[in-house]
């Protein structure tokens, strides 16, 4: 029997402006319709487990969209009515309502193409404010509606009829279809917490956690971290290594007082890692963490990933404190999120299958279970998929439900059986889950002068 254990990382920027009380981006409010709503439920229908992991930061921006009416520009812009709009506003339509997948979400509507059609004849040769006057104000109208109506997933479509009605209408909408589409959202928004709290209790799903604001825990701690993996300039030294603590006692803090229940697991912004979280997330009670395979394979000195990836390793600190790690399978992750999306789903979800069988065909760990680790961002990659990926997940989840040799569990299900008998990596490489380094975030011009002006403030 192989354990697959997925983790899906859901995450966003903090995108408010606390002094204006409104949203820079729309991405939040936008995702919670899709990635965040219907891969859970999916999970769900089709009887598969494995961790969510929700940043407290997206917490916090759910709750402030569900609870507190909160804006963005793009919700202002969609309550307009195209009649009283400013020439201004129709312009920032135009522009910014086509920021979603062309190939899957727009050129499947015959209206939504011929308006992107329309912009495209003309955005190279006017301005937007003189493209925006060739539109009509119903065309305005159509654009408004079918924007924050192709971001919707397949759940909820499932669930609200009249996503469908509208998806058949595609054009001539009504200042009462586009209220009615507004409310569905904001009944999707105010669902999402309670339905993962519920998935949690009935062990569909782990919900794991991230430091705070989703911080590169180790350049936070001490950029001079990043000597042990890069050897690019670095900034003048910026080290907080209480500040790096605070978001991930925080993140715990704030993730446990959300869901009710004790938060065991984490997946650290980007998988960086260095020897200095081992002691903080211990002594913070996490249990558990998650990291990219480069870091395995270069803190163990061996890249034999048949015979060292498949199973999870106890992590030791100087003070001889601990936390078990699990390393994603790369390969397999990024097939998920990068690939199967350009393939069709039935041999898609057979490639995935098989790739777990054939994978731990090597693995001899003296008695245990192989496990596959596939991590990866859950919000991100379904717009790239034909019908949001309704299908390929259907095809995914009810192959690994039916496969009588691979089991789909949770990271704190295998730790809470015991450590005892897992292999210790006695000295953990520092980088993140990108090249096994820090160089996106460190290292270049433009960064380290960054560095650099973060750290006169935070000194200041």
């Amino acid at each position: 029997m192989t354990e697959l254990v997925f983790l899906w990382h859901m995450h966003q920027p903090y995108y408010k402006d606390c002094i204006r009380n409104k949203y820079l981006m729309p991405w939040v409010r936008l995702h919670a319709l899709k990635g965040y709503y219907d891969l859970p439920l999916a999970m769900e229908k089709y009887g598969v487990r494995g961790v969510v992991n929700v940043v407290p930061s997206l917490i916090e921006q759910l709750k402030d969209y569900a609870e507190n009416n909160v804006s963005d520009a793009w919700l202002e812009h969609t309550l307009l009515d195209p009649v009283e709009m400013k020439e201004e506003q129709k312009a920032f339509v135009v522009k910014n309502f086509f920021m979603l997948n062309w190939d899957r979400l727009v050129r499947t509507s015959p209206r939504y193409n011929e308006l992107l059609n329309k912009r495209l004849r003309y955005e190279n040769k006017l301005d937007w404010v003189e493209t925006a006057k060739l539109f009509s104000d119903d065309e305005i109208l159509d654009l408004q509606v079918l924007f924050n109506l192709k971001w919707f997933g397949f759940m909820a479509r499932k669930k609200f009829e009249k996503l469908v009605e509208l998806d058949r209408k595609d054009c001539g909408f009504t200042k009462n279809d586009k209220e009615d589409l507004l409310e569905i959202q904001r009944k999707v928004l105010r669902e999402i917490i309670p339905l993962y709290r519920r998935l949690a209790e009935e062990k569909v799903i782990e919900i794991s956690f991230t430091p705070f604001y989703h911080p590169i825990f180790p350049l936070v701690y001490d950029t001079d971290i990043a000597k042990r993996c890069m050897d690019s300039p670095l900034p003048a030294k910026y080290s907080y290594p209480e500040d790096a603590k605070w978001h991930l006692e925080e993140g715990k803090r704030f993730s446990e007082e959300t869901w009710g229940k004790t938060i065991e697991g984490m997946w650290p912004a980007e998988g960086s890692v260095s020897p200095e979280i081992i002691e903080a997330a211990a002594n913070a009670g996490v249990k558990w963490l998650a990291t990219d395979e480069t870091i395995l394979m270069k803190s163990i000195g061996n890249s034999d990933k048949a015979r060292v990836l498949y199973t999870p390793y106890v992590l030791k600190s100087e003070k001889n404190e601990s936390v078990t790690a699990f390393f994603r399978d790369k390969y397999l992750s990024d097939l998920l999120g990068f690939s199967f999306s350009q393939m069709k789903p039935e041999q898609a979800a057979d490639i995935f299958v098989n790739y777990v069988r054939n994978a731990t065909a090597n693995f001899n760990g003296n008695g245990r279970e192989a496990v596959v680790p596939v991590i990866m961002d859950g919000e991100n990659a379904w717009e790239s998929y034909p019908d949001n990926g309704e299908h390929f997940l259907k095809e995914l989840f009810t192959r690994l439900k039916n496969d009588p040799e691979i089991k789909t569990t949770t990271c704190g299900d295998i730790v809470s059986r015991g450590t005892d008998q897992l292999p210790v990596v006695g000295s953990l490489w520092s980088g993140s889950w990108i090249n096994g380094n820090y160089e996106i975030w460190i290292g270049n011009e433009e960064d380290n002068s960054a560095w650099g002006y973060l750290k006169r403030v935070r000194d200041f």
